[in-house]
Order: structure tokens, then sequence, then C-alpha cells
């Protein structure tokens, strides 16, 4: 098995595995999870077969580039404590803009994906800093109200 590399970024632990193919060529690979460990749940995994490097720390390393991309792509990201019993919830959230925009979001608590809420601003006046207070703000108040959240 090829040798993995590993590193955190926000909030998310991503483990870069390469795949060895019978032709001797490496294969990158990258598994992100939600905490500090890859004992915590898994978020996402990735494998592209298509790209192939002559070591496993250069498939490593395009591992790594990629799996900061797909971080990246959540704009929304951040934490916090609902006023009724106290818990700490994380959430990923994204946005289109435009009329219909939408928003969606990954909520976690302790590690755990307890929901993914999303919703629709059918009209939508909004220019890109303001939606995306408004996506942040509707994530909050579907965590706060538990909608689309399993406690």
């Amino acid at each position: 098995m090829a040798e993995s590399s590993s590193f955190a970024r926000d909030g998310h632990y991503i483990v870069c595995t390469p795949l060895k193919s019978e032709d001797g060529k490496y294969r990158p690979r990258f598994r992100i999870y939600r905490g500090t460990t890859s004992a915590c749940e898994m978020v996402h995994e990735q494998t592209y077969p298509s790209e192939e490097f002559g070591s496993a720390p250069d498939a490593n390393r395009y591992a790594a580039e990629l799996a900061t991309y797909w971080l990246d792509q959540w704009p929304i990201k951040g934490c916090y404590i609902r006023a009724t019993d106290g818990r700490t919830f994380s959430y990923l959230g994204t946005y289109s803009v435009g009329h219909g925009a939408d928003w969606n979001a990954r909520v976690y608590c302790d590690g755990d994906l307890k929901g993914t809420p999303s919703g629709v601003f059918v009209y939508n006046f909004f220019r890109h800093e303001n939606i995306t207070h408004a996506a942040e703000n509707m994530i909050v108040e579907s965590i706060n109200h538990g909608i689309g959240i399993t406690d």
C-alpha cells in the first residue's frame, strides 16, 4: 500500500492515500473527515483514476490540492451554540445567486452529521455579500429551531 499523508484544515481532517496500479503509477485519492481524526465521520471521498503520477508523494500533493479546493467550495463555515440546550453545532454551507437562489448546508454536532437543511430565496434582490449573510442566517435559524436537524 502507498504511503498516506494527512493534515487538518477548517475543522476537517484530510487523508491522502494514493492507489498504486499494476503499471506502477499512482492515482490520487483523498478522504475528508469532519473533526480532528480519521475516526470521525467521513464527509467526502474522491479518487482520480485519469490522473497518474510516478511517485506516491506526488500523487499525495495533488490529492491535497484537490481536497483543499473541495473544502473551499463551501464559502460558509461556522459554529453555533443553540440557546435552548447549549449544544454546539458546526456547519458548512453554500448558495447560488440570482432569482431563485438556493442555499444548503451540512450541519454537525460532535462530529456527527445532524442534518442537511436547504431552501430557496424566491425573490432574490441580494448582492453577493448580502446573500452570504442571508444564507448563513437561514442555516443558523434552521439549527436554532431544529428544522432539518435531527437530535
